[in-house]
C-alpha cells in the first residue's frame, strides 16, 4: 500500500501486483492531512474496566508503545502493540486478575482508537492464555490481528478449554501465535490451534534456532514463523532464509559505519531546492532551477494537477504550480521526495512510514505549544531522523547538504535543544524505552493519553496519506 506514496513522488508507475510466493521451507542445515480529532472523537480512552485494589492509586496512565513488523520483502507488514514497561511496572501484575486488567486496558485502547488503522495492518497483540475468555476479543476479530499467547504455567498443559476457545477465534477471525517456549508442555497444548510460532532471536543463538526451526518443521509444518528481537541486518537475514514470514526488532532502523558513502546527485538537486526555498528564493528563479531538470518538473505537475488543489484547468506551468502548491507544502514535499530518491529496496518503503510516523507525531505533539512554523520543524526532524539510514551515508553528511535550522540541527546531531523532547518520546516509542517517554512526556506538560492518542492520529494519517499520496504535504492545523 505504501508503495504508492513513492511512486507517486517519483514519478514511476505502480508495479503490477506479483503472484503471492510461497512459503520458503525451513532448511535443516545453514490527508489532506487528517486533522487530528479531538479524544472524544477518537475514541482513544479505553473501555471501562474493572480496576483491582491492588492496582489502584497510579496516577501515571498507561502507555501504549508499538514496534514495527516487517515481511519477507521488507515491507511494513504491522505492528506489535504493548502496554508501556512502565506501566506495567507500576501495576506489579501479580495476580491473575491484575494480569487480565493490563490485557483488558490494552485490548480496549486499540478497540477504541486504532480499530481502522488495524484493518489495513497486522496488530501483533501479546495476552496472556488466561485472557483468551474474555469477550473483548470477540470485537477484535473482525480486524484479524493476531494474538501472541503467553503462558501462565509452562509446566502443565493448558485447560482443555483455553485451547477450545482459541480455535473459536480463530474461526472468528483472529490468529493465534505462540511465544517462544516450544519445548513445553503449555506449548505443546496450544500449537494445534497455532497459526505462527515466535523465534525470538534475543533468546537463541543463530543455532539454536537453526535446530528449533529444524525441529518445528517436524512438529507443524504448515506453521508460519514470527522472527522477534531481531538485532541486526546478519540477524534478518539468517531468519530469513530458516523461513520466518515477519520480523520484528531493531534491524528496521539499525544503524552502520557509513564513512565514505556519497549522496546521489539527485538527492542533491533536491537538497539545493530546499535550501533556495528557506531562503525565501522569488518563485521564478526556482522556477528556473527546475526547468533544468526535467525529471523534477515532471513530478512536480504530476503532483500538483493530481491534488487539483481545487482548480478545474489543467496546470502547465512551473510557476503557476509553485504558487498553486505554496512554499510549505512545496518543503515538505521535497523532503518526502529526497527520501523517495535514495533507496529502492524494499526497506526503503518501511524507513520511509517510520519517518512519516515519526514526524506527523511530532508535529501534532507540538500543535497546541507551538506555532505553525516551530511546528513545521517538529515535522522535519521526525523525518529526518532516519536520513542516514535510508540514504546509508552519516547523519552530518546527509544534512549538511540541506541546511536545516539551528533548532532541527541541534536535537538529531547535538541531542539539545527544544526538538530533542520530542524527538526522544518518537524514538523510545519505538524502542520500548519507558524512563525517556515519561521524563521527555513530564517536560513537555504532555499526559500518557496525550501520546496514545497522538500516536494513533500519527500512524492513521500516514495511513490516509498512502491511500491519498497527495494528501501527505498538508501540515497540521
Amino acid at each position: 500500500m505504501f508503495k504508492r506514496l513513492l511512486h507517486f513522488l517519483t514519478g514511476t508507475p505502480d508495479a503490477p501486483p506479483a503472484a503471492a510466493p510461497a512459503k520458503p521451507r525451513p532448511v535443516a542445515d545453514p490527508a489532506p492531512a487528517v486533522e487530528p480529532a479531538p479524544a472524544a472523537a477518537t475514541g482513544l480512552a479505553p473501555e471501562a474496566v474493572s480496576t483491582p485494589a491492588e492496582m489502584r492509586g497510579d496516577d501515571g496512565g498507561a502507555l501504549l508503545a508499538r514496534a514495527d513488523v516487517l515481511d519477507r520483502g521488507r515491507a511494513l507488514n504491522g505492528f506489535v502493540f504493548s502496554l508501556h514497561e512502565s506501566a506495567a511496572g507500576k501495576v506489579r501484575a501479580r495476580t491473575r486478575r491484575s494480569r487480565e486488567f493490563l490485557d483488558e486496558l490494552k485490548v480496549g485502547t486499540l478497540l477504541g482508537g486504532a480499530v481502522r488503522l488495524l484493518r489495513s495492518r497486522t496488530g501483533y497483540i501479546p495476552v496472556w492464555d488466561g485472557f483468551l475468555p474474555n469477550p473483548m476479543l470477540e470485537r477484535l476479530a473482525p480486524t484479524g490481528s493476531v494474538l501472541i499467547l503467553q503462558p501462565e504455567r509452562l509446566d502443565a498443559a493448558p485447560d482443555p478449554a483455553l485451547v477450545r476457545r482459541a480455535a473459536e477465534l480463530r474461526d472468528a477471525g483472529l490468529r493465534i501465535a505462540l511465544d517462544d517456549h516450544s519445548e513445553s508442555p503449555w506449548f505443546d497444548g496450544f500449537a494445534q490451534v497455532a497459526d505462527h510460532f515466535v523465534l525470538d532471536s534475543a533468546r537463541r543463538s543463530p543455532e539454536e534456532l537453526r535446530q528449533l526451526g529444524s525441529r518445528l518443521v517436524r512438529v507443524a509444518p504448515n506453521v508460519n514463523w514470527l522472527a522477534w528481537n531481531v538485532a541486526t541486518e546478519e540477524d534478518f537475514e539468517h531468519l530469513h532464509r530458516l523461513g520466518c514470514e515477519a520480523f520484528h526488532g531493531g534491524f528496521v532502523t539499525h544503524r552502520e559505519d557509513w564513512q565514505g558513502h556519497r549522496l546521489q546527485p539527485h538527492s542533491m538537486r533536491v537538497a539545493m531546492l530546499l535550501n533556495r526555498l528557506r531562503e525565501d528564493t522569488e518563485t521564478r528563479e526556482l522556477a528556473a532551477v527546475l526547468k533544468h531538470d526535467v525529471a523534477l518538473t515532471y513530478r512536480l505537475l504530476r503532483y500538483v494537477n493530481a491534488a487539483a488543489w481545487g482548480i478545474n484547468n489543467p496546470i502547465t506551468s512551473i510557476e503557476h504550480a509553485l504558487v498553486v502548491l505554496g512554499r510549505m507544502p512545496l518543503r515538505r514535499w521535497l523532503a518526502l521526495l529526497l527520501f523517495g530518491s535514495a533507496r529502492k529496496d524494499g526497506g526503503s518503503n518501511a524507513l520511509m512510514e517510520v519517518a512519516l510516523t515519526r514526524a506527523r507525531f511530532m508535529e501534532l505533539l507540538g500543535a497546541d505549544r507551538v506555532g505553525k512554523d516551530e511546528c513545521e520543524q517538529l515535522f522535519m526532524t521526525g523525518l529526518f531522523s532516519l536520513l542516514d539510514v535510508i540514504m546509508r551515508v552519516p547523519l552530518p553528511d546527509a544534512l549538511k547538504p540541506v541546511k536545516v535550522p539551528d533548532t532541527v540541527s541541534d536535537a538529531l546531531l547535538r541531542r539539545e535543544g527544544p526538538w530533542l523532547p520530542y524527538l526522544q518520546i518518537a524514538e523510545a516509542l519505538e524502542l520500548g524505552q519507558a524512563d525517556v517517554v515519561e521524563e521527555a512526556a513530564t517536560g513537555l506538560g504532555l499526559t500518557m493519553d496525550d501520546i496514545n492518542r497522538r500516536q494513533i492520529d500519527a500512524l492513521l494519517w500516514v495511513q490516509a496519506s498512502s491511500e491519498s499520496p497527495e494528501e501527505v504535504s498538508t501540515p497540521a492545523r
